[in-house]
């Protein structure tokens, strides 16, 4: 996350199954006045099967972080990064329709933001666990 200077990590917030308002709760909410980042944790690969779920959980965030009062803000944020963290894998087809999905679902949002999404993924590797940036 600190690659990205806007998010002024050194005054975050964490928060744990965080609701924005009615929205699905992320996993994992880190909160600056300048940033939203949210990481959603799935438990294995990235399939097809879940993909209608994903859909919905990136449009309930996109949207409802517009609008929370829950998030320190003077302003909406000017960044909002949506992580997706998965069990690695070589599903490049169902990461290009969450992307598609996700592209569309954020041009739709008529406020000067930047949205992204990011692919994460982790392995286990002698029992330690590796997390790297798909």
């Amino acid at each position: 996350m600190a690659k990205y200077s806007a998010n002024n990590l050194i005054h975050s917030i964490i928060y744990n199954q965080f609701i924005f308002r009615n929205a699905y709760p992320a996993d994992l909410v880190v909160a600056t006045d300048s940033s939203i980042n949210v990481f959603e944790l799935k438990r294995d690969r990235l399939t097809s099967i879940i993909v209608n779920q994903i859909e919905k959980e990136i449009r309930k965030h996109l949207y409802y972080s517009l609008l929370s009062e829950r998030v320190v803000q003077k302003n909406v944020p000017e960044v909002f990064n949506f992580y997706l963290v998965c069990l690695h894998q070589g599903n490049k087809k169902t990461k290009d329709l969450i992307s598609n999905i996700y592209e569309s679902l954020q041009s739709r949002i008529q406020y000067p933001r930047k949205n992204s999404l990011i692919f994460l993924e982790y392995e286990l590797r002698n029992g330690t666990l590796f997390l790297f940036q798909a």
